[in-house]
């Protein structure tokens, strides 16, 4: 990864997508009652995709220290960054039969145990930071959580990565025509899936930890992802054009296993749950503000930044609507007409003159 791009990350997130946080009603676990102090500390392991010196690694970091110092080191804590554990698909399925006890994931690779959560990332769903607040906050956020508990996944962490826009290396893309045909890396999920179908490009299947050297020896010609993580993850430095589509919101969460959390005596449970909301809010503003400013450093890195005009963005919107239809059995048709119609009121409130 190029120096600079890897600087300004660092200094613009100081938390990142494993450090937003939305906790159920503790009430939805089971209690325990208070331990005495054991002479063998309690083991927490969390798993990650996220590098070393990333501020998604960093964040974990200061959980890892929050919760050895508040439990006054009755919970001891090993963080696994870089994908040690493997794919996110292996650590989702370490943290369901307790091998891990927690891992950091997107938001697409929990879809694939709670399909429901593909709702989130429908493309051109969430359009603002507001609209997206709103939608995870009050609107479906509560349901998908209970959701995930009934699976044996505790959503205690909220993240935000963004909004994802479209990065090439061969061609600029202007409007959904010139997709046509590109060989992409799609993300492990039916919407990223479906979304490339629906632009007549050729999506290839690529977990996280291969798409750099999938870019690298041509296998694909490009990829859609936020500012902060292309940049985190070195994969800016394969590209040479970044579209501005913002066309899919991407969340990611911290998860628990729900197993791992029941064991645990109750206080020592409230601290590895502790802060949410503050924390929530902090790191939502600081990621929001590094995708802002990170676009200016990757045009300073020779990146041609393109900004597609009214029309095209509504090209691209009106190419993936198909997507919609595509997976409503599988997300639940009921819940894609609640977000729809909750964010149809959300911006009727915020349009200007609405009282």
């Amino acid at each position: 990864m190029r120096a600079g791009a890897r600087s300004a990350v660092r200094m613009l997130l100081v938390a990142g997508p494993a450090a937003l946080v939305l906790s159920l009603p503790a009430a939805t676990l089971r209690p325990r009652p208070a331990a005495a102090a054991a002479s063998e500390p309690i083991r927490l392991r969390i798993g990650t995709i996220a590098p070393e010196n990333t501020p998604w690694a960093d964040a974990l970091r200061e959980i890892k220290e929050r919760i050895e110092r508040e439990s006054g080191g009755r919970i001891r804590v090993t963080l696994y960054l870089g994908g040690i554990r493997g794919a996110e698909s292996e650590m989702l399925t370490e943290v369901l039969r307790g091998k891990l006890h927690a891992a950091g994931l997107s938001n697409g690779t929990i879809a694939t145990l709670v399909p429901a959560f593909q709702v989130l990332e429908l493309p051109f769903l969430l359009r603002t930071p507001e609209e997206a607040d709103h939608v995870i906050d009050r609107v479906i956020g509560p349901e998908l959580e209970r959701l995930a508990l009934d699976k044996g996944l505790y959503l205690a962490l909220w993240s935000e990565n963004g909004w994802r826009s479209i990065a090439t290396r061969s061609r600029p893309v202007r409007h959904p025509d010139d997709v046509r045909g590109l060989k992409v890396r799609a993300q492990e999920s039916p919407v990223n899936v479906s979304f490339w179908k629906a632009l007549g490009a050729e999506p290839v299947r690529i977990p996280l930890d291969e798409v750099l050297s999938a870019l690298q020896t041509g296998v694909v010609e490009g990829y859609d992802q936020t500012p902060v993580y292309m940049t985190a993850a070195g994969w800016h430095t394969q590209i040479r054009y970044l579209t501005l589509t913002r066309h899919i919101y991407q969340p990611a969460a911290l998860v628990f296993s729900r197993r791992y959390l029941d064991s645990l005596p109750e206080e020592l449970r409230a601290i590895v749950l502790a802060r949410s909301r503050q924390v929530t809010l902090q790191s939502r503003a600081a990621i929001r503000q590094a995708n802002r400013e990170l676009i200016e450093v990757l045009a300073a890195e020779g990146a041609q930044i393109i900004e597609p005009s009214p029309e095209a963005l509504e090209a691209f919107e009106a190419r993936s609507a198909p997507v919609y239809e595509e997976l409503r059995e599988a997300i639940g048709g009921e819940v894609i007409d609640r977000v729809r119609a909750a964010l149809a009121e959300f911006r009727a409130r915020q349009a200007p003159g609405a009282q």
